[in-house]
């Protein structure tokens, strides 16, 4: 599902100019085209700290996706507009951030 929607997101935050950090897990797929973007910095960690529920955060807001890849139509995205559930999540990317390892392309 991610790796359907990813191309026209990439094109998207391409234009507006906007730094993407993303976090990675061992052996998806989409890594590699991901990378390729410009402005886009990934880093990977082991799949033992996999997340399903992928989350988004920018300002004072956050995001979290369920993803349903069984039934795409079941997607859903919840945001939550609250600086300081923001900030505690940009705190835990963070964390996540330093002990990823660095994203390298072949």
């Amino acid at each position: 599902l991610v790796s359907q929607a990813y191309p026209r997101f990439a094109r998207e935050i391409t234009k507006r100019g906007i730094r993407l950090r993303m976090l990675v897990y061992e052996g998806e797929e989409f890594a590699q085209q991901t990378a390729q973007q410009p402005l886009v910095h990934l880093r990977i960690l082991p799949v033992v700290h996999r997340s399903f529920a992928p989350t988004v955060i920018y300002g004072d807001k956050m995001a979290i996706e369920l993803l349903e890849s069984r039934k795409p139509e079941n997607t859903a995205v919840i945001v939550i507009e609250n600086l300081s559930v923001a900030a505690s999540y940009l705190a835990n990317f963070e964390a996540l951030w330093k002990i990823a390892r660095p994203y390298r392309t072949n």
